[in-house]
């Protein structure tokens, strides 16, 4: 039981964690440092989490005290690992998501700012045809 635990587990990290990691390092949303990092390391955790798992295919149907000691510490560790990997996914979703936000004001604000440089260009070529023609405010009405 405690091996198909381990076992859900490591199929969870491989499969959930990793590639969410990777989508996230590929817009740019996460630095290439830390649990990202080694997510795209060929021995780091995915290159671990394949040997454990080829390990536990091997491993007989039961183990001994010591072997189970060591395997739930091993559920610990990864246990912990998952934990803090969420939460750093998360943390990199929320700064996405403010990032995102920034982004769409920006865009709102550039909009904005065309608008106002479209409509003075437009002011400035009618009073510039208005100076040429001696239209109203000109100086050959004195």
């Amino acid at each position: 039981e405690l091996l198909e635990l381990v076992h859900g587990l490591c199929a969870s990290l491989t499969e959930k964690v990793a590639p969410a990691a990777k989508r996230a390092s590929a817009v740019g949303a996460l630095p290439v440092t830390g649990a990202t990092a080694l997510w795209s390391d060929p021995g780091g955790p995915r290159g671990y989490l394949g040997r454990a798992s080829v390990r536990f295919r091997r491993a007989p149907g039961c183990i001994g005290f010591e072997e189970s000691t060591q395997t739930q510490q091993l559920v610990r560790q990864l246990a912990s690992a998952r934990i803090r990997l969420s939460g750093e996914m998360r943390q990199q979703a929320l700064r996405l998501q403010s990032l995102s936000g920034e982004r769409a004001a920006l865009a709102d604000e550039l909009r904005a700012l065309q608008d106002r440089h479209a409509l003075l260009q437009t002011n400035m070529a009618v009073q510039d045809r208005n100076a040429g023609n001696g239209g109203p405010g000109s100086e050959s009405e004195a």
